[in-house]
């Protein structure tokens, strides 16, 4: 996609510059747009990607987007032909820490939680308390969703639990999950400069319902050992709430998508984001039918 693009301006560009010169590359735009629909990913946001090897903490550079086209079995239960999946480089990675690092850090999580109607938050581990600096940063982006009238939701995601069928364990981590969250959005409240004390004034949220323990992927130490089924099955529920959300949905045209796109990055360039996302008509564009993957990176394998 990123060559098809480079290719398409220079091209232009040459055309432009040298008279007479014919060049036909009026068959690329729909070369991509064909790439797009059948599920090739698109890079949104650039994180240097053609620079820099990625660690061990992230298996993403910057934002992708990719249509996952809906099944005409699913059909029944939804009214649109697409679900847009867009994946995140993760929050806070170490190797990059540093001011310029957060700030990129608030830009990608607003850009990314302002896009989608749902947000996926991986939390590696079972300590919450370890990933302050991550849930501030989605409290702040969803503080400045709700100033702007624009209510995502999200759901929390606990990846490697070592017993994700114990509930005493999950309801202790259930409990200090709220807690973080509901301190956090203090903190992120006092910078955002608004009244909120608990994350459920934010967004709709239920601990219950949104948090999600996954056990480990692999029955034993791979390469060898197989595959485990309780990952599995908590895969196929993360995937019923995730489709129970898009149900919800009446969707939107591509082209809003572009426009809603094109506004909020003009937004979070401006100082004043609020100011400017809500005169720039963007609001006016309906529901949203994206799902946000929005990962968090840690001193884990894996993203």
């Amino acid at each position: 996609m990123r060559d098809i693009g480079q290719i398409y301006e220079s091209c232009s560009s040459v055309e432009k510059n040298k008279k007479g010169l014919q060049l036909d590359f009026s068959s690329l735009p729909s070369l991509a747009a064909e790439m797009m629909i059948s599920g090739f990913p698109l890079e949104l946001m650039d994180r240097d990607a053609a620079h820099f090897a990625v660690s061990a903490g992230r298996s993403t550079r910057g934002a992708f987007m990719q249509l996952v086209r809906v099944s005409d079995e699913m059909k029944t239960q939804m009214n649109f032909d697409y679900i847009l999946v867009i994946d995140t480089e993760g929050l806070r990675a170490l190797e990059l820490a540093g001011r310029s690092t957060q700030h990129h850090d608030n830009e990608l999580a607003t850009f990314v939680v302002g896009l989608g109607n749902l947000t996926l938050i991986n939390i590696f581990g079972e300590n919450p308390s370890e990933m302050q600096d991550v849930l501030r940063i989605v409290v702040q982006a969803f503080l400045r969703m709700k100033k702007v009238n624009m209510s995502p939701s999200c759901v929390f995601v606990h990846q490697n639990v070592s017993d994700v069928t114990a509930g005493e364990k999950n309801m202790e981590g259930r409990r200090r999950l709220q807690d973080t969250l509901d301190d956090m959005t203090k903190l992120a409240a006092k910078e955002e400069v608004c009244d909120a004390e608990l994350f459920s004034d934010v967004i709709r949220f239920d601990v219950q319902n949104d948090v999600k323990y996954f056990a480990q992927l692999w029955e034993g130490s791979p390469p060898m050992a197989p595959l485990n089924p309780i990952y599995c099955e908590n895969i196929q529920e993360l995937k019923k709430t995730i489709m129970s959300h898009a149900s919800n949905s009446h969707g939107m045209m591509l082209i809003d998508l572009k426009d809603r796109v094109k506004d909020l990055w003009e937004a979070l360039l401006n100082e004043r984001f609020v100011f400017s996302f809500r005169n720039s008509g963007i609001l006016e564009t309906g529901d949203r039918i994206q799902q946000v993957v929005l990962e968090s990176s840690q001193c884990h394998d894996g993203n």
